[in-house]
């Protein structure tokens, strides 16, 4: 599509925190933000899920 994958992340993750005024606990992977991670297989299917520092699929 064009967009470079830094503000692909961004659209997907810090954009959508700041809309819903989550922003103060979501979107980034920094010190005191909540542990709430997605991780993808190069076919973009779900393959790992953090949430709240818990893993719940792997």
């Amino acid at each position: 599509v064009g967009v470079p994958l830094c503000d692909a992340v961004k659209m997907a993750s810090l954009t959508p925190a700041r809309v819903i005024g989550l922003d103060s606990k979501k979107g980034k992977i920094e010190k005191d933000f909540d542990a709430d991670l997605i991780m993808f297989d190069d076919d973009i299917n779900i393959s790992f899920v953090m949430v709240g520092g818990s893993v719940v699929k792997s």
